[in-house]
């Protein structure tokens, strides 16, 4: 279908009632993600989900957004709903009110169309899982200014393309909101070539001036000091002993007073860890979401369920023989391999509940991904989504993921809410997009700063299993939130511009 043929169809579906996207195109040999944010004006509100997948290559599809139409932000009552100056408040079940809104903001989309044809960008932290599992208590207050979940509503966003090398500039066409369906795709598509002509239109100099150097230490301070964190993971061990569990993920917070701007953190990031799902989200209030999360929570598109489990790790080698032996002796590790295993089983299980009978499948079991720093085991699994399920089912099914609590699932979170001295917020949740066409991508948050003013704060966890050494696991906490500090560092100095 050309693009002529394609404005036709979306035409007919307008007429039909139908929200539907219309597009500007634009060569994008001289634009990157980056540049594209920043002609659009970055601003308070706004986004950037880009993909590297394995490390090493770039994904087809990045996703742009500036001056969102609204935004939402759930709790256990329901939603509170923002565009511009108007504030809707809707109670319910939260899960079932967003997809409510979602169901409202429906778009059409057509065979071949990228995934994202505008929708909720945005995070749900790691507590929610108290909506869906009441047997497992939420005792700690938050300490920080996110909600537990919050999504910008997107209507005008840009797709990069890096296997068309295009710049697509859309715009969502809502027949209902206007008098017409000819009034309805010309204002959209005088928003989209508004933006458009954003794209076409050079950097400022400044934009490519070294950001200034902050003053002051980056050295972070841990919220869960060494030997508590140690002692607790002594006490996960006497419940794996027990038999309440196999295996329980505990977690450390990290903070540094002194945030550069999340735009710094985001090129930092992205030089130093490269990863499969790279993201930005300025939420407005000085707060963001800035990450280089290396695991895919759930995924749903055209018609399929997936999830990708990650557990095993490996230094990355000082050459490829060494990366080669890494990857063998990670491979032949017994204790690795059985953690990856159940981990697995546990995909299975979650994908299993939303996807029709007979159709969840194990793709690409144990290989190894190498990222900058370090090598992981991944396995794919896949199903067919059952009709009666959605997108959002999805989530709620694979939500928290089993990498990031434990297993069994609902006790090692049990334990994680005794354990932890702090509410988790966005760490370890889901952060991405939920389409207005039906398409979810989210990933873990993990490797992921969350800015909230003048603090700058990540999490870094470890797996305990049987035969942990509490010591180690502190080390590995240690070593992934040094990791992140440099990151940081690297952002404070200016060498994230």
């Amino acid at each position: 279908m050309d693009a002529q043929e394609r404005k036709s169809a979306y035409r007919r579906r307008a007429e039909q009632g139908e929200a539907v996207p219309v597009s500007v195109e634009l060569p994008a040999d001289l634009d990157t993600p980056l540049s594209a944010y920043l002609k659009l004006g970055g601003g308070s509100r706004g986004f950037i989900l880009e993909s590297c997948y394995g490390g090493e290559r770039f994904g087809r599809y990045s996703h742009i957004g500036a001056e969102p139409a609204g935004r939402v932000r759930l709790d256990r009552g329901g939603a509170t709903l923002w565009r511009g100056s108007n504030e809707e408040r809707r109670d319910g079940k939260p899960l079932d009110v967003l997809r409510q809104l979602w169901r409202e903001l429906a778009v059409a989309r057509l065979p071949g169309e990228a995934p994202f044809l505008g929708g909720l960008v945005g995070y749900m932290g790691y507590n929610c899982f108290s909506w869906l599992e009441p047997t497992v208590p939420d005792r700690h207050p938050s300490d920080l200014s996110f909600p537990d979940s919050e999504w910008l509503v997107c209507e005008d966003f840009v797709t990069h393309d890096t296997r068309t090398g295009t710049l697509k500039a859309t715009a969502i066409a809502r027949p209902s909101l206007h008098g017409s369906v000819a009034a309805a795709l010309q204002d959209a598509e005088a928003r989209a070539r508004a933006m458009a002509d954003r794209l076409l239109k050079p950097l400022p100099p400044e934009a490519y001036a070294p950001a200034p150097r902050m003053r002051g230490d980056v050295a972070p301070t841990a919220c869960w000091e060494r030997a508590g964190y140690e002692a607790a993971v002594a006490r996960a061990q006497e419940y794996i002993r027990a038999g309440d569990i196999f295996q329980v993920v505990l977690a450390r917070r990290f903070e540094s007073r002194g945030a550069p701007p999340p735009l710094s953190l985001y090129r930092a990031l992205r030089r130093v860890n490269p990863s499969p799902y790279l993201f930005l989200v300025a939420l407005g209030e000085a707060r963001a979401l800035v990450g280089a999360s290396p695991e895919l929570l759930v995924q749903v598109r055209d018609g399929d369920v997936v999830v990708r489990p990650i557990a095993g790790t490996r230094r990355r080698g000082a050459s490829e023989a060494e990366d080669l032996a890494l990857e063998k002796e990670l491979l032949a590790d017994e204790k690795e391999r059985a953690e990856h295993i159940m981990l697995v089983d546990l995909g299975r299980n979650d994908v299993g509940r939303v996807a029709a009978p007979g159709s969840v499948r194990v793709e690409d079991m144990m290989l190894i991904e190498r990222y900058s720093h370090v090598m992981h085991i991944v396995s794919q699994v896949r199903g067919k989504l059952d009709a009666k399920y959605d997108a959002l089912d999805a989530l709620a099914s694979t939500f928290p993921a089993g990498t990031v609590s434990g297993a069994p699932k609902i006790r090692a979170m049990q334990i994680i809410d005794e354990l932890e001295v702090q509410r988790r917020g966005p760490y370890s949740g889901a952060v991405g997009y939920l389409s207005f066409c039906g398409t979810l991508d989210v990933a873990i948050a993990l490797r992921t700063f969350f800015v909230d003013g003048d603090r700058t704060m990540w999490t870094a966890g470890a797996g305990v299993v049987a035969d942990s050494v509490p010591s180690k696991e502190a080390d590995e906490t240690e070593a992934k939130a040094g990791a992140m500090a440099a990151a940081l560092r690297l952002a404070r100095e200016g060498g994230g511009r």
